[in-house]
């Protein structure tokens, strides 16, 4: 299912927020920022193990409150919050995508709100990485393909890797969960990468 996996240029404040963490264990939290929002935790240590994982989807206020729960006092020392995707005036006059600018307007603003949602269940060394969307799922080996096609393709991964069915109350996938399961162990993935790096 899985293709292969792609090595990640990350900017400089991520790989020296993280190398500077001295932990054998680390707490990441993926969100995918949308009207219905995912976030997902996982937590992984030196050993290779992931140790924990959890993940809803919901309103972005209800989707914080939960992950306020879940965290249980934890703090994340990584949020990976996904990117919004910028499209150029040509883009959008030629119809390629069907987005406004009050869209794009509207994804920065909850992408901001989601920030500030989390700074009270963050480390106060808590790193921040914002990739896009193709940058964590070429981490996962999830990438390419039209947008219905990776969807699927990181739903099934998401269930495959959680054992359980990611979907909403009305039993439709919960493509918002999946990213946000995908976002964390992507995070996850760079943390050890650069946390745990043998010399």
């Amino acid at each position: 299912m899985a293709r292969r996996r792609a090595s990640v240029d990350l900017d400089a404040h991520v790989v020296d927020g993280l190398s500077a963490l001295r932990s054998s264990s680390v707490v990441v939290v993926g969100v995918d920022v949308g009207a219905m929002t995912g976030v997902a935790v996982a937590v992984g240590d030196v050993t290779g193990a992931t140790t924990w994982r959890w993940s809803t989807q919901d309103e972005p206020g209800l989707a914080v409150d939960a992950l306020r729960i879940a965290l249980g006092g934890k703090a994340a020392d990584l949020l990976v919050i996904e990117a919004p995707f910028t499209v150029s005036r040509e883009q959008m006059m030629e119809g390629r995508f069907k987005v406004t600018p009050t869209t794009l307007f509207a994804m920065g603003e909850s992408s901001g709100y989601m920030k500030r949602a989390l700074e009270p269940l963050s480390a106060s060394h808590v790193v921040t990485w914002r990739p896009a969307a193709s940058t964590w799922r070429s981490v996962l080996g999830l990438a390419g393909g039209r947008r219905e096609e990776v969807n699927e393709r990181v739903h099934r991964w998401a269930e495959a890797t959680l054992g359980y069915d990611v979907r909403t109350r009305r039993g439709l996938p919960a493509y918002d969960e999946a990213n946000a399961v995908g976002m964390a162990h992507a995070g996850l993935h760079v943390a050890r990468s650069i946390m745990w790096r043998k010399p």
